[in-house]
């Protein structure tokens, strides 16, 4: 699999943490994007796979249900969006933060 991973304007997302799961059996790999956004995980047995990408001042985001084939190399080319500081979680009143 060939991930690319972009931010806005053409910018790479250098340094993206990756982790790439089988939603079959759940096996996982870990990768992190080069100094160009550009990482290759392989081999990858035929099956469907979830991809999250993760990198700080951006918005978490994951691509779901990728089907890899035999002998198939997967090109994915993730565009990253920029986390803005303003950003709030809201939650509601009867979650509870923190659990004794």
């Amino acid at each position: 699999m060939k991930i690319w991973a972009s931010a806005p304007s053409a910018a790479v997302a250098a340094n993206a943490r990756l982790t790439i799961t089988n939603m079959e059996s759940g096996v996982s790999v870990t990768a992190t994007t080069d100094e160009v956004g550009l990482n290759r995980v392989g081999p990858l047995n035929p099956d469907s796979y979830r991809v999250p990408v993760d990198m700080d001042r951006f918005l978490f985001l994951e691509r779901r249900s990728l089907i890899v084939q035999v002998s198939q190399t997967l090109q994915l080319d993730l565009e990253l969006t920029v986390c803005s500081p303003s950003a709030t979680v809201s939650l509601p009143a009867s979650t509870p933060l923190l659990e004794s």
